[in-house]
């Protein structure tokens, strides 16, 4: 645990100053945290014990707190370090903007419920719908954040947003020149059209989220990379950017599912666990779709047909829903 206190005041830093992005504002103590790899120790006050840069001190500057609030309410061009990766500025930038109303929309989404047609004989009792579980605060506030992703459509005049973009096509092209906003090139990776956001209905932003995460995660790029490859194959392709939307869609009704719920608990207890239970979860959920369906699509030895693309998503869907703990384990032990 953190013991890090203000210099100035002696006040307590929450133990999350060492891990949230740029310009955070703590509701706990009403510090101002700083982006904590480029302390400005000319301009700061520094916390006792780590060295973490702050500004928000009851003695601090008013024109630097002033300056700092009006950098954490900016939306449409957050400030984030360009030396960090492209999924983590994605995170320090939501964490710092109002997803209440997002939170309430994504909630608002409830399963259809069956026909009474469709539920069979009334007299055979039907299985018991679990109660959910009741999260903390913390967990339930990523969780919260990771849905609110998935309301946010794609904004032409947020740069984060162009970024990611701009990184998935050249990961997985292997280019390094811009390409235009809209054009053919986006059916290219797996888009259906020439504007990728219309592809995004059904996750959000979440889905460009998650996908930019993988393709700038070495461990798993070479499995992105060969499902990639398999999808450009000119009979038996599939549209791979579509699929990935899919595995995000997949991931948000595993979020709904008291069972994952467990798993986030479980591994916020971990010790010495660094990082976010709920976004590191559903992080290795996603990389484990990427896994798990290219094994399915190699088995037998050779890529099966996109006739049996239907067969494939059901049974990757099945195996995800029943035992998410034993699914996440394929992601776990990927090599």
């Amino acid at each position: 645990a953190c013991a890090c206190a203000c210099a100035c005041c002696g006040t307590p830093l929450p133990d999350q100053h060492h891990t949230f992005g740029p310009l955070v504002a703590s509701s706990r103590h009403n510090h101002f945290l700083a982006q904590p790899h480029r302390p400005r120790r000319s301009h700061t006050n520094q916390a006792r014990g780590c060295g973490r840069s702050f500004p928000g001190c009851p003695r601090a500057s008013l024109f630097l707190r002033i300056c700092v609030l009006w950098s954490a309410t900016t939306m449409d061009n957050p400030i984030v370090p360009y030396d960090q990766d492209t999924a983590t500025q994605i995170v320090a930038f939501y964490r710092t903007r109002d997803n209440s109303t997002e939170v309430a929309q994504a909630r608002a989404v409830k399963t259809a419920p069956m026909s009474s047609s469709s539920q069979g004989c009334q007299c055979i009792p039907t299985r018991r719908t679990p109660r959910p579980v009741q999260l903390d605060a913390p967990l339930q506030l990523d969780v919260d954040l990771l849905l609110a992703m998935s309301q946010c459509p794609l904004n032409d005049n947020n740069e984060l947003h162009m970024q990611t973009l701009q990184t998935i096509f050249q990961q997985l092209t292997g280019t390094t020149t811009p390409c235009e906003r809209k054009g053919d090139h986006w059916k290219d990776i797996g888009f259906q059209g020439r504007d990728p956001a219309t592809d995004l209905r059904g996750a959000g932003f979440l889905s460009l989220y998650q996908l930019v995460d993988i393709v700038e995660d070495k461990r798993f790029f070479r499995a992105v990379k060969q499902l990639f490859d398999l999808s450009q194959h000119p009979d038996q392709g599939f549209p791979f950017c579509v699929l990935a939307i899919n595995f995000t869609s997949l991931c948000l009704r595993s979020i709904r599912d008291p069972k994952m719920s467990k798993l986030f608990m479980a591994a916020a207890k971990q010790p010495n666990f660094g990082g976010s239970a709920v976004l590191s979860t559903v992080g290795l959920l996603y990389r484990a779709c990427f896994v798990r369906y290219l094994d399915l699509w190699l088995e037998g030895g050779k890529p099966r047909s996109i006739m049996e693309a239907g067969m494939v998503w059901k049974t990757l869907q099945d195996t995800c829903l029943a035992n998410p703990r034993r699914f996440i384990a394929t992601a776990e032990n990927f090599q």
